[in-house]
């Protein structure tokens, strides 16, 4: 199982989710990834509960806090805080940590440094099925994605970024070179992730 964490300075957004390759089929979803359950907007406390619920051998991923040369305030201080808290947390339960940048989000998803939150869902539509219908769906017929909103989607993206860093990885393979035009996801996917 993996444990996602979007940290935020009082509230944050999580995510269970397990690498199953057989629960999607291969010519719609182009990952192992199958979300479980999101946890959307609770509060940090309620955070360090659900860690110590988690079972043995849950992978932790905490979106790392990057500096890109701006001032930030208290609330940038206080997420980071919180975030250690949580790995603290996860260490104290044996449960291995760790760190995505954003920016290998961007990078990894969409191929592009300054890709934004729309590109980020967008690759992520283009994974679970490459349409808002088979992805997300409607409430009679629910996607995989039925339930995201918000940071829902970040949590989803470490998920799917580390899966996919980890097997590159496995296979020998480096990070593609960044590119800057405006091109899908589904495009640049030439193997399942």
């Amino acid at each position: 199982m993996i444990f996602a964490i979007d940290p935020g300075n009082k509230i944050t957004t999580a995510l269970k989710a397990e690498i199953d390759p057989q629960r999607y089929p291969s010519h719609v979803v182009l990952t192992d990834v199958v979300p479980l359950h999101v946890f959307r907007d609770i509060c940090n406390a309620a955070v360090l509960v659900e860690i110590d619920r988690l079972p043995c051998g849950t992978v932790v991923l905490i979106e790392d806090i990057e500096s890109f040369g701006m001032a930030v305030g208290r609330e940038v201080f206080r997420t980071a805080q919180w975030a250690g808290r949580f790995e603290e947390r996860a260490e104290a339960n044996g449960l291995p940590v760790t760190y995505v940048k954003r920016s290998d989000v961007k990078t990894t998803l969409c191929y592009n440094r300054t890709a934004k939150d729309a590109n980020i869902r967008a690759a992520l539509i283009d994974v679970y099925g490459g349409s808002k219908e088979l992805a997300i769906g409607l409430k009679a017929t629910p996607g995989p994605l039925y339930e995201f909103a918000s940071h829902a989607w970040s949590a989803l993206a470490l998920v799917v970024t580390w899966h996919k860093m980890k097997l590159d990885a496995e296979r020998g393979i480096t990070q593609q070179p960044v590119k800057h035009e405006a091109e899908t996801a589904a495009d640049l996917l030439d193997v399942a992730f």
